[in-house]
């Protein structure tokens, strides 16, 4: 046996059903930021820089802290400005900017919260599909 897996079994059926359900669940919800952060750039007329989401969480997972990454993939503060520096940097102008990444930040801390809720309005049955499979 590799060290410190002796008594290391796979998950149930049940358990991996469940963190199945839950990632899917993530996948969508980080989607839906994604978009969410795609249409503010479009309201503030430029193009969304390149890795511009990836360089919000990174920024947010350096601060020190649990509560500016709440839950995995889903940065909670523009640490440092960095997301209104990106989008100044884009062509949007200063206090839009900051607006902005602040609004952003808010949405992201709300739609963390949805990812371990029950049941929320990006279910699309496909929950229930995969409880029924056996």
């Amino acid at each position: 046996h590799v060290k410190g897996r002796e008594g290391a079994r796979a998950p149930s059926l049940d358990d991996a059903r469940k963190t199945a359900v839950l990632e899917l669940r993530r996948y969508k919800l980080v989607k839906r930021l994604r978009h969410q952060l795609a249409l503010k750039c479009g309201q503030l007329q430029v193009k969304p820089p390149l890795l511009v989401f990836e360089r919000w969480l990174a920024r947010a997972m350096l601060e020190d802290g649990d509560d500016a990454v709440p839950t995995p993939m889903f940065p909670a503060v523009d640490a440092e400005g960095g997301l209104a520096q990106d989008l100044r940097r884009a062509g949007a102008e200063d206090a839009a900017a900051a607006a902005a990444a602040d609004e952003l930040a808010a949405q992201a801390g709300a739609i963390a919260g949805k990812v371990t809720e029950a049941r929320g309005d990006d279910d699309d049955g496909e929950e229930a599909a995969a409880g029924k499979k056996d």
